[in-house]
């Protein structure tokens, strides 16, 4: 098991399934309404943990009863949220629209400025394997340059948008992007901490380009999708648990990172599904 430290977001997603795909101008019907727990910082260490981690999550979440149940949930997986900060003001709740055929749209209601998380110091990432940031606090960038600086963490993000100028990490993480444009900013943002930049592609799959010159395409896996929200976090999740415990070579790890996504999106959930306890301990690529 290896000690992993997750940076991002906490949400009570209030989720919308609608009976049809979603039409501009159209007059749209529901067939059920729920509130789950979800936000990229929780997708993400919940399928860490799934997958033999020790995760522990930094994030934000507001003095109320949606907090408390995120709390509450993320202790059930065994994650450590010391680092989750408690702050005055309700807990983000976006609404998420799942059409019929599972694709999701995010709708995000501006927070207080009260919600803002508290970045780890070098000291709380003695030990860590992997690191995965999903929060674009400018603030963010002093962690993980001594996480890079001390060579022992794989230090991965997603790729943030600006007025961020310096984000330093090994492995950049996009989507909806040309793979050359995603490295080319990775590149201005990260220096020479950059090894790979990351392009997930939907149903298309995956692509990462290496600094090198090198460049890796792997298909989507096999899937019904029901529910894509969470995918893109499970992804993340099955790369780092690839690259890290696993030290498979990218093509393997980008190939069991997409079995994780699709694993996601056949799960109506915004976390992720027990089955990747299965997926991360299965042979892959031989």
């Amino acid at each position: 098991m290896s000690r992993m430290a997750v940076i991002g977001g906490l949400n009570l997603d209030e989720v919308v399934y609608l009976d049809g795909p979603l039409l501009p101008g159209g007059r749209m019907r529901a067939r059920e309404r729920e509130h789950r727990v979800g936000g990229g910082g929780a997708n993400t260490a919940v399928a860490l943990a799934l997958a033999g981690h020790a995760v522990r999550l930094w994030g934000a979440v507001g003095d109320d009863d949606a907090g408390r149940r995120i709390l509450a949930v993320l202790a059930g997986h065994g994650i450590d949220a010391s680092g989750v900060a408690r702050r005055a003001g309700p807990t983000p709740c976006p609404l998420i629209l799942v059409d019929a055929a599972g694709e999701r749209t995010i709708i995000k209601v501006e927070q207080p400025l009260s919600i803002r998380l508290d970045p780890p110091v070098a000291a709380d990432l003695s030990g860590v394997a992997g690191m995965w940031v999903n929060a674009f606090t400018p603030t963010l960038a002093d962690p993980m340059a001594a996480a890079v600086a001390a060579r022992r963490t794989l230090v991965c993000a997603h790729l943030p948008p600006p007025p961020i100028d310096h984000w330093p990490a090994h492995v950049m993480v996009a989507s909806g992007l040309d793979p050359r444009d995603a490295l080319a900013r990775a590149q201005a943002l990260a220096g020479d901490a950059l090894r790979w930049v990351v392009v997930t592609e939907g149903a298309r799959g995956a692509v990462a380009l290496h600094v090198g010159g090198d460049r890796v395409t792997v298909p989507a896996a096999p899937a019904r999708a029901v529910d894509t929200t969470g995918a893109g976090d499970a992804f993340t999740a099955g790369l780092m648990h690839g690259l890290t415990a696993r030290r498979l070579p990218m093509d393997r790890a980008l190939s069991l990172a997409c079995r994780f996504g699709a694993a996601a999106v056949e799960h109506a959930a915004s976390l992720p599904p027990e089955r990747l306890r299965s997926l991360a301990a299965a042979h892959v690529g031989a």
